[in-house]
């Protein structure tokens, strides 16, 4: 949580400081497309990017992003709440997980000519999905109501978390980091490799045990990507 605030601040004094007195030299425009994978999980992804660089800070960029993504998740994937009181957190699971997202986000970027090295983070991210009958299972039942009781190992109603703002600030939000190595082949084409973090969540219906409605999947895996430059 201390990076994800520290990462965003970072963001915010160095586009003010570089930015101030200096002109935009460069602008680097380019669509990755790829997806990361681990087991029983996919998420293939388009992402637009735009990185600008300032006057002498020509090996560092700072931009934007635009992405749609799906995220795939399959082998009964298993979401938990985030923050229960009682420390023990109730869960709900459903066979298989299909969200669409559309995303907006901050990038910085290290480009060395043939190879770049940067970060990126969601600051808004929209999901959509349909909803599913998942079972839901409460961690602890002597900290539950009997109100609440009567749904455990029952199926409950829930759906993709739709409006995410700034999720990386949150565990309880859906978006995606990651940190990545661009290959530039030419001019024109790169691999793109990295590490993405990635949280996927889901909302009940009802508002469910210690006033809990979000549900949780966080994930960490590979992607691997083609880049496309763009010509200004």
């Amino acid at each position: 949580m201390r990076f994800a605030y520290g990462f965003v601040l970072f963001l915010i004094v160095t586009f003010s400081t570089v930015s101030k007195g200096q002109r935009i030299s460069r602008v680097n425009n380019g669509l990755d497309i790829g997806s990361g994978f681990t087991t029983n999980t996919y998420t293939p992804t388009i992402n637009y990017y735009q990185n600008l660089t300032f006057g002498n800070f020509r090996y560092f960029g700072i931009g934007w992003t635009g992405r749609l993504s799906g995220n795939i998740i399959g082998g009964n994937p298993v979401f938990e709440t985030m923050g229960n009181p009682f420390g023990e957190e109730d869960q709900i699971s459903l066979k298989k997980a299909v969200v669409y997202n559309a995303a907006f986000g901050v990038t910085v970027n290290f480009d060395f000519k043939f190879v770049e090295i940067g970060a990126n983070v969601d600051l808004l991210n929209i999901s959509l999905g349909k909803a599913s009958n998942v079972l839901y299972k409460i961690a602890n039942l002597e900290n539950a109501t009997d109100s609440i009781i009567k749904y455990n190992n029952t199926r409950i109603k829930a759906y993709p978390q739709m409006a995410n703002l700034m999720p990386i600030l949150t565990k309880k939000s859906a978006g995606n980091s990651e940190a990545y190595l661009r290959l530039w082949i030419n001019q024109e084409v790169a691999v793109k490799v990295g590490y993405q973090l990635l949280n996927v969540v889901y909302s009940s219906e009802k508002t469910m045990n210690h006033g809990q409605k979000r549900f949780v999947n966080q994930i960490g895996m590979p992607f691997a990507a083609l880049t496309f430059q763009i010509q200004n």
